[in-house]
């Protein structure tokens, strides 16, 4: 299979054992595949191409058909971070012959992803195990209660319980456990009010933090039907800038890094944007004064000024110029 090197490992990594080889193909800057690398490089024994939809945003699906169709090749779309993300007007991952979501990474959830066939396939019937489930909410709740905490004690308690064991390990079957279940119900009759204030927090910031120095937007247009996992951007003092972020409370993701299958060496640029790429947060429970506290504390960074001298007056001009331009 025809793997983008820029992809977490744990997408790949059983796909060898179980007689499906991996070649890597590189992407991008804006993370569209390489396609005059994989016109150069196609082999017969190519059976299929992954296509990941990074960050909620639809990667290049018309080339991504064609070129399966001349090809021979199964085409697999990864909607991972893209449930909710719309193309022409239809639900993304409605193109390829299989199409792969995780629900978790935009609700609330502690279990929950699903598999679209074109064609029909079998899947294993089964149900989440009720007392691992449990296990994995309580640890939930806990990890929210560590992060809240301002007692070190009580962090250093709670941590030894949500470190103990593999949490996924301990999720032995393939069904959506009966509180997320209950909750994707729930959600069901709020997907588009979760969508606009996702849109409305990523066009927000973007606005805001355009023209500052130091980081450059990986998806700068916010296109129609797209709802964004998070503002990906690259900066190249990263670990300098999410300490910065840290220090003020702001959750930001960063790429868990490279598959062990790939040669490094030989995806330099892959390795690049993986060092540089930072996930900013525009959940829909993010509100205005979240926004500005963000978008000051990344002011200052990339002035390189203390935040108290970041002024309501100093932002509502840097939004004055970025409007117009």
């Amino acid at each position: 299979m025809l793997a983008p090197a820029y992809i977490t490992d744990t997408a790949v990594d059983t796909l060898p054992a179980m007689g499906n080889p991996v070649r890597f193909y590189p992407v991008n800057d804006d993370l569209t595949p390489d396609w005059l690398w994989l016109d150069k490089n196609r082999s017969s024994e190519d059976t299929a191409l992954l296509l990941v939809h990074y960050f909620g945003f639809p990667n290049d699906v018309a080339r991504a058909v064609q070129f399966c169709q001349f090809a021979s090749l199964a085409l697999i779309e990864d909607c991972a971070h893209s449930f909710m993300t719309e193309l022409d007007g239809q639900p993304l991952g409605r193109t390829g012959d299989l199409s792969i979501f995780s629900y978790r990474k935009i609700l609330p959830l502690q279990t929950s992803a699903g598999l679209y066939s074109a064609t029909g396939v079998l899947l294993p019937d089964g149900s989440a195990n009720p007392s691992n489930t449990n296990i994995w909410a309580l640890r939930q709740i806990l990890s929210w209660a560590v992060y809240k905490s301002r007692s070190s004690f009580l962090r250093k308690l709670l941590n030894r319980f949500i470190s103990r064991g593999n949490v996924y390990a301990e999720m032995d079957s393939t069904g959506i456990d009966r509180h997320s279940h209950a909750l994707m119900n729930r959600l069901s009759t709020s997907v588009d009010s979760i969508r606009e204030k996702r849109r409305r927090n990523y066009r927000n910031l973007v606005t805001e933090l355009k023209g500052l120095s130091g980081l450059t937007f990986i998806k700068p247009v916010l296109l129609d039907g797209v709802c964004p996992w998070g503002l990906p951007i690259r900066v190249e003092k990263r670990d300098e800038f999410l300490d910065r972020l840290r220090k003020h409370e702001i959750g930001a993701w960063v790429w868990p890094g490279m598959p062990r299958l790939l040669d490094q060496e030989a995806f330099p640029n892959e390795a690049r944007l993986i060092r540089e790429t930072v996930m900013l947060p525009i959940h829909q429970d993010i509100e205005r004064f979240h926004i500005v506290h963000i978008v000051r504390v990344i002011t200052a960074w990339s002035l390189e000024q203390p935040i108290e001298q970041v002024t309501w007056e100093q932002l509502e001009a840097n939004r004055t110029e970025a409007g117009q331009c």
